[in-house]
């Protein structure tokens, strides 16, 4: 059998054991603690990143949407841009500026191909000038224009070349109707006088523009919205941009447009600058500058 002494060294080594079981268990309950809390920390990463994802997804899904209809639009932008009288049901009056190439008078043509331009025996016709000029400017050399003594100058001068610039004016004209009350020496009467046919508002727009629009739009088949950048851009006269008010004051329906530039051009005197004048047409919310 053991002494008491041995069992007392085993003794001692087992509690030293379990002492260092015990501390080790600590340890390891400790680090637990710590991984489930980082873990926990990582799980409401994981839910902030999920919904960042999807809030992500959503706005490339928008763009995507965004995109598309853009480039959809483009490609029905360019579509409208390439359309002309050619190959489309377009008149040609909205070609504008875009000439056919000159090759093209010849397309489908049974007969001989011809150059573009006048042909051989056609009677050529070009702009004739007045005979004398509205505006004279002078191009002096520009050591007189420098020159001090330029506006008492009386040296000799001649006019050794000409060139004619012909230009068109468009302007716009306010006038203004005042009815004017009388009281007469004579009779004692108070008179009034009385507004022209035609007169009938506080603003009104004439009949020039009233032919105006009524030729861009009939005629030309230009837009709403193009004729009153046309009409502010030549005369300084704004109108509405609404279509319905446009077309309304183009034409009166009991008259034919032909009637009604005839009506108005009959107006301006002869040789006179174009003019429009505010007179005969009713104003759809537009000011008229001058």
């Amino acid at each position: 059998m053991k002494s008491e002494s041995s069992w007392k060294k085993e003794l001692e080594l087992l509690n030293r054991k379990i002492d260092r079981i015990s501390a080790t268990n600590e340890k390891l309950v400790q680090q637990g603690i710590k991984q489930s809390s980082q873990l926990s920390e990582l799980h409401d990463q994981n839910k902030t990143q999920s919904r960042v994802i999807e809030e992500l997804s959503r706005t490339v899904g928008e763009l995507k949407q965004a995109i598309a209809e853009k480039d959809a639009r483009i490609a029905e932008l360019e579509q409208q841009k390439n359309k002309n009288s050619t190959n489309s049901s377009k008149p040609p009056s909205s070609d504008f500026y875009h000439k056919p190439k000159p090759s093209s008078i010849n397309k489908g043509g049974q007969g001989p191909k011809r150059k573009s331009g006048g042909q051989k025996g056609h009677e050529g016709t070009t702009m004739r000038l007045k005979d004398e000029p509205d505006v004279v400017l002078q191009c002096l050399p520009s050591d007189c224009i420098a020159c001090r003594h330029a506006r008492k100058c009386k040296a000799q001068r001649s006019v050794v070349e000409t060139r004619n610039v012909v230009d068109v004016l468009i302007t716009s004209e306010q006038s203004r109707y005042e009815c004017v009350q009388v009281l007469c020496p004579r009779s004692g009467k108070t008179l009034k006088g009385s507004f022209p046919e035609g007169v009938n508002t506080h603003l009104q727009y004439g009949t020039n523009l009233k032919a105006m629009v009524a030729a861009l739009s009939s005629f030309g088949m230009v837009g709403a919205s193009r004729i009153c950048e046309l009409v502010e851009g030549l005369a300084g006269v704004s109108l509405t941009a609404a279509t319905d008010r446009v077309t309304m004051i183009t034409v009166n329906p009991k008259r034919s447009v032909e009637a009604s530039l005839q009506g108005a051009w009959s107006h301006t005197t002869a040789g006179a600058p174009t003019t429009m004048t505010h007179s005969s047409m009713q104003p759809m919310h537009a000011a008229a500058h001058t």
